[in-house]
């Protein structure tokens, strides 16, 4: 089984700003034909831009208890390529049999969200090596959260200050260290 997912997600926790989630939206969609999915409560906006897939190919997913999106690519055999059963459904009834271990029988580049509306709780899961980049800041009481730097940069409260030790980590090793981007 092989379920390969190429979309752009992004998340705001305790953000009331309309202007801010609609520029990160803006930033993420430059493919006109791609689909956009998203959820909006009190405390959360979450949401994913994705290209039009087969039904059964699923990226995100919603009940009564929780909200679950997908960006990347997934090789296991533990599925049944099944067009009955979504894969996002899979993943959901994995996590509540297992709680966050059912990412151990995953392989693959991905990063999933997961939203349980009854506990107000965000869980986002990533591949073992992180392949599959996600980024995050906090401004003031604020979470932004994006599968790339300019959903974020498109806000209009997050700072866009060049980190000078990632520039010469990226000259000096072709790459940069540790958890870091070229924005502080």
């Amino acid at each position: 089984f092989r379920l390969f997912i190429m979309g752009k997600i992004f998340c705001f926790l305790n953000n009331k700003n309309v202007a801010s989630k609609l520029g990160c939206e803006k930033a993420l969609s430059y493919q006109r034909n791609w689909q956009k999915k998203n959820y909006d409560d009190d405390f959360v906006s979450l949401g994913i831009f994705e290209l039009p897939q087969k039904k059964e190919n699923n990226f995100w997913y919603e009940d009564s208890d929780i909200v679950a999106l997908i960006d990347g690519e997934i090789n296991s055999c533990d599925f049944a390529n099944d067009a009955n059963h979504p894969i996002m459904g899979k993943l959901v009834s994995m996590y509540k049999k297992l709680g966050t271990n059912f990412i151990t029988c995953l392989n693959g580049q991905f990063n999933i969200i997961l939203w349980l509306k009854n506990e107000k709780k965000l869980i986002i899961l990533n591949d073992r090596l992180g392949l599959k980049p996600l980024y995050y800041t906090q401004v003031k009481n604020k979470v932004i959260i994006s599968s790339e730097i300019k959903g974020i940069i498109s806000d209009g409260y997050a700072v866009k200050k060049l980190d000078i030790e990632s520039l010469i980590d990226f000259f000096t090793y072709e790459y940069i260290l540790e958890e870091r981007t070229f924005f502080k």
